[in-house]
């Protein structure tokens, strides 16, 4: 399920405490290779798994590949831009949380929050 944040700027000082916060250490994390997740994730106890994008879409020795979060992604950002795109930070962000919701809540009670009569339509 995604955790979709706005982060100023894609550094390491940025990225790695969401990671921290939202991703239980020991868990496996595969990303592309870059310098912030590689040097980083391991010393937080994370088993990291990377693909170099330049070279290959699937590590030959590990198959670790990015396939599904690319594909994820792109369906966000379709879903965005149904939305009326992102006209400001904080709507791109009302956004996000949609999603999210959707992601995590909409797809397993699509009749609504548990305990809820289901809607009556004339």
């Amino acid at each position: 399920m995604p955790v979709l944040r706005l982060v100023e700027r894609r550094t390491r000082r940025e990225l790695v405490p969401l990671i921290i916060h939202y991703v239980r250490s020991g868990s496996t994390i595969l990303s592309d290779e870059w310098w912030a997740y590689r040097q980083a994730l391991p010393a937080f106890g994370y088993r990291h798994y990377t693909v170099n994008h330049s070279v290959t879409y699937v590590n030959d020795e590990t198959g670790c590949h990015t396939q599904h979060i690319e594909r994820a992604w792109r369906s966000y950002k379709e879903t965005i831009s149904r939305l009326r795109g992102n006209r400001t930070e904080d709507l791109l962000r009302d956004h996000l949380i949609v999603i999210e919701w959707n992601e995590w809540l909409g797809k397993k009670h699509r009749n609504g929050p548990p305990g809820t009569p289901a809607p009556q339509y004339c």
